[in-house]
């Protein structure tokens, strides 16, 4: 049912992951490049009490976006120093090893992330069960978080 302008749905189920799982989350900011060292920290800053809480942790540095946009969002534009003139889709993968809930940290990164300082543009995120082919390829992305064969 819909009143006004809320809509009433569930929250996620639960997703429990363990120190066998790897996870990874993309944070995406706008920013130039100047901006890029004062956003890391400020995002590092935002996030080190969390995900040390989850367990270990690596994040890497920012990269253009695959999807590159000229220009924020109308509505993120003011919070841009330049008005989002010299702005650029950036993104920071971070590999999680540890054990809590998915769900739960997913929301921790976004809603931290968003107020971090950052002219925040989004998360994205996903989870390599134990036993998922695309492990090799994690553990090569984030080399700190261990190899492919350990559990």
């Amino acid at each position: 049912m819909q009143r006004g302008n809320v809509w009433d749905a569930e929250p996620d189920p639960p997703q429990p992951f363990e120190i066998t799982d790897r996870l990874k989350f993309i944070v995406r900011f706008f920013g130039s490049e100047a901006e890029l060292a004062d956003a890391v920290a400020a995002l590092r800053s935002a996030l080190t009490e969390t995900l040390s809480a989850v367990g270990r942790w690596q994040m890497l540095a920012p990269e253009p976006a695959p999807d590159p946009a000229a220009l924020p969002p109308a509505h993120l534009r003011a919070e841009a120093p330049d008005a989002g003139r010299r702005q650029l889709l950036w993104q920071v993968p971070i590999g999680v090893r540890g054990a809590g809930d998915y769900t739960v940290l997913g929301e921790l990164i976004y809603h931290q992330a968003r107020a971090s300082g950052i002219v925040f543009a989004g998360t994205i995120s996903r989870i390599y069960p134990t036993g998922a082919r695309y492990r090799a390829d994690f553990a090569a992305r984030f080399p700190a978080l261990g190899d492919a064969a350990e559990p």
